[in-house]
């Protein structure tokens, strides 16, 4: 019997380290798909994201404490991007590059005396 209650409590340690790890990887609800740039302002101002090369495109602006996903599509790589914040007015955050076969996620932090931004991996 002592063999039997051993093996059933080293099959449920594995489970539980099979699901803590499977949580561990699992992605954020905010990663983008590829072909997808996925925009969350987590701060108390909105966002917004604009394509220079592409004659100015601009996603939706998001507003605070709120997120939006937009497709962009998958063609180009390293694309150069522009990041604003809007306090009220829009004001100029950082630049970072979208990379379309991978989709990317963009979130604004802070406040307009103390922001940051996350910005989407390089292809």
């Amino acid at each position: 019997m002592k063999h039997s209650a051993n093996v059933v409590k080293r099959a449920s340690v594995a489970v539980a380290v099979a699901a803590a790890a499977a949580l561990i990887g699992a992605a954020p609800a905010s990663a983008a798909s590829a072909g997808m740039i996925d925009v969350c302002s987590y701060g108390n101002y909105a966002t917004q994201v604009e394509f220079p090369n592409r004659g100015g495109f601009s996603t939706w602006i998001v507003s605070p404490g709120s997120c939006q996903s937009t497709w962009i599509g998958y063609g180009r790589v390293n694309e150069p991007i522009n990041i604003y914040g809007f306090f009220p007015h829009k004001v100029w955050l950082r630049g970072a590059t979208f990379c379309g076969a991978i989709g990317g996620f963009v979130g604004t932090y802070g406040s307009s005396s103390a922001n940051w931004v996350a910005v989407p991996a390089r292809c």
